[in-house]
C-alpha cells in the first residue's frame, strides 16, 4: 500500500474522500485498490477520515516500535565503550594509588617512617648533650614522652589521610571520584531510557485498561450461548432470516447436537437452513472429529451448511479465527472475553452465500447474484487474515517491549548492588584497620 501523510491540523476528526479511484484526508492519501474499495464501502466522509486516521496510528505505532530498536542498539554500543573507559580509568587509578601507599608506607624507605626517624634521631642527640639520662625526672623523659606522643599523633593523622584517599563512599580521593563517574554515566542513560519506557508502559496500560473496561461492560454476566445467541438475533434482523435456539431440545434423530438454527426463506417459498454448533474447548479437537460434529449437526436439524463456533483461537484449528473444514463446513472463533463478532459476522455471510448456492442449484435462488456474494466473501476474508497478521505483530511487539523492559530494570539494580558491595567492602576495611 502507498501511502502519502498529510501533517492533520488541530485536534479535528480527519474528512475524508474518494476521487478518481484514490482515498483522501488531512492525514493520508492513497491510491492503494483494496484501501479505496473499503472507503468506498463506507457511509460518509467522516468514516472515511476515520478510517484514514486508523491506519495512520497504526502506521506511526509501528514506527515507534523500530525507533525503540535502534534506540536499544545505540545504548548497547554505548554501555560497551563505557565499560571499556571503565576498566581503563580504574585500572590506571588503582596502580597510582599502590605506588603512592608504597611510597609513604614502607618500613624501610618510606617517607613517613624516614620522617619520623629522622627527627628522633636528632631530638635524641640534643637531649644527650643537654640532659643527664640517668635522672628519671629529667627534661629527657619528658621530652622523649613528648616525642612519642607526637608521632603517635603524627601516625594517626596520617592513617585517616591515608584512609581519606582510598575511601569509596566517604572523602575526595580518586575512587570517590571515581564511583561518582560511574553513578553518573551509568544512570543518565537509564533516565531516557526509563522515560520511553514509561511512555510504552502508559500504552500498553491504556489499552488493557480499555481491554479490561470492555469485558466488565455490557458483556458482562452474560455466558458464552447467551451472547451468540444475541449476536445471531442481530445479524439475523439485518437479512431478515430466523434463529432458533435448539440445544436443549431434541432432533429427529433423538440428539440435541445443533445449538442453533437459522432458517432462511426466500421470496419464492423456498427455504435453506444453516446449523451452528458450539464448543468450549482447552485444546483444538483433530479435523476428522470436528467434520464428524458437524456432519451429524447438519443432518441432525436438516441443514445444508454447518459451522461449529468455538470460544478462543486457542482451540481453533491452527490458531485461525475462520477456517473452511470442508464443502458447507467451517470453524469459527467468536471469543468469549472480547466477545469480538468481526470473524462470526464473515461465517455467517459465508455460511449463508453457501446456504443460498444450494438453492441456486435447484432453481430456487430468485435471481440473487450468489456469484458477486461469493467474490466480496472472499475478499472479506482476505481481510480478515491481514487483520490478524496485523493484530498478531502488535502482540508480539508488546511482548518484546516487557522483555525489554525487564532486562532494564535488572541491569540497574545489578549496577545499584555492585556499587553497595564496594561501599561494604571498604567500610570492612576500615573496620579491620588495614587502613
Amino acid at each position: 500500500m502507498k501511502l502519502t501523510t498529510v501533517p492533520s491540523k488541530g485536534h479535528e476528526q480527519p474528512i475524508g474522500y474518494v476521487a478518481e479511484s484514490r482515498v483522501e484526508a488531512n492525514n493520508l492519501a492513497t491510491t492503494d485498490e483494496e484501501f479505496v474499495a473499503e472507503a468506498e464501502a463506507l457511509n460518509d466522509a467522516a468514516e472515511i477520515g476515520a478510517l484514514c486516521q486508523d491506519t495512520f496510528d497504526l502506521g506511526v505505532f509501528i514506527r515507534k516500535l523500530a525507533t525503540s530498536s535502534a534506540e536499544l542498539r545505540s545504548f548497547d554500543q554505548s554501555v560497551k565503550r563505557f565499560i571499556e573507559d571503565v576498566t581503563r580509568v580504574t585500572h590506571e587509578a588503582v596502580q597510582s594509588l599502590d605506588g603512592e601507599v608504597g611510597r609513604i608506607t614502607d618500613p624501610d624507605h618510606g617517607v613517613l617512617n624516614e620522617a619520623v626517624d629522622l627527627q628522633l634521631q636528632n631530638l635524641s642527640e640534643a637531649i644527650d648533650h643537654a640532659f643527664d639520662e640517668d635522672d628519671k625526672r629529667s627534661a629527657l623523659n619528658r621530652m622523649q614522652e613528648a616525642v612519642r606522643t607526637a608521632a603517635t599523633e603524627a601516625n594517626e593523622q596520617s592513617t585517616r589521610s591515608l584512609r581519606d584517599l582510598l575511601s569509596v563512599s566517604t572523602g575526595k580521593g580518586p575512587l570517590a571520584e571515581l564511583r561518582d563517574t560511574i553513578v553518573r554515566e551509568v544512570s543518565a542513560p537509564f533516565v531516557s531510557f526509563g522515560d520511553s519506557l514509561a511512555s510504552v508502559d502508559k500504552l500498553l496500560t491504556a489499552e488493557n485498561a480499555r481491554r479490561d473496561e470492555h469485558v466488565k461492560g455490557t458483556h458482562q454476566g452474560i455466558e458464552f450461548e447467551d451472547a451468540l445467541a444475541q449476536t445471531l438475533g442481530e445479524l439475523c434482523e439485518v437479512t431478515g432470516d430466523v434463529v432458533t435456539h435448539t440445544g436443549t431440545e431434541p432432533g429427529p434423530s433423538g440428539a440435541k447436537v445443533g445449538d442453533f438454527v437459522v432458517e432462511i426463506h426466500t421470496g419464492g417459498g423456498a427455504e435453506v437452513r444453516i446449523v451452528l454448533e458450539c464448543k468450549k474447548r482447552l485444546t483444538p479437537a483433530s479435523v476428522d472429529q470436528m467434520r464428524k460434529e458437524l456432519d451429524k449437526a447438519a443432518k441432525n436439524r436438516g441443514a445444508a451448511v454447518a459451522v461449529m463456533v468455538l470460544s478462543s483461537e486457542s482451540s481453533a484449528p491452527h490458531d485461525m479465527p475462520l477456517w473452511k473444514l470442508a464443502e458447507h463446513r467451517y470453524v469459527v472463533v467468536y471469543d468469549d472475553i472480547t466477545r469480538d463478532a468481526l470473524a462470526l459476522r464473515l461465517a455467517f455471510q459465508q455460511s449463508r452465500s453457501d446456504a443460498l448456492a444450494t438453492l441456486s442449484t435447484r432453481g430456487d435462488a430468485d435471481g440473487l447474484d450468489v456469484d458477486a456474494l461469493v467474490a466480496r466473501l472472499v475478499e472479506a476474508r482476505t481481510l480478515l487474515g491481514h487483520l490478524r497478521q496485523i493484530q498478531a505483530g502488535v502482540t508480539k511487539g508488546r511482548a518484546a517491549l516487557d522483555t525489554v523492559k525487564e532486562h532494564a530494570v535488572g541491569m540497574q539494580t545489578e549496577l545499584l548492588a555492585c556499587l553497595d558491595e564496594c561501599d561494604q567492602l571498604a567500610k570492612c576495611t576500615k573496620d579491620a584497620g588495614i587502613l
